[in-house]
């Protein structure tokens, strides 16, 4: 009997729809349409990054102190 749902405490993933949702909507996977959310499950974007509270992306490094 092949898997269906898999379903922890942090991970739900569903062969059903194929997508994948880890840690109750933190990071969302849209396999069917190549889209990624972050805070969302209905991403409108390739990635669609949301919040409740402001809208903030950071793409960056991080450089060592010596």
């Amino acid at each position: 009997m092949p898997i269906s749902k898999i379903k922890t405490s942090s991970i739900t993933a569903d062969a059903a729809s194929i997508n994948l949702n880890i840690d109750a909507n933190t990071l969302f996977l849209d396999v069917a349409n190549n889209r990624v959310g972050v805070n969302t499950t209905s991403p409108s974007e390739f990635l669609h990054v949301s919040s409740s509270t402001e809208t903030s992306v950071r793409i960056g490094t991080t450089v060592a102190s010596g």
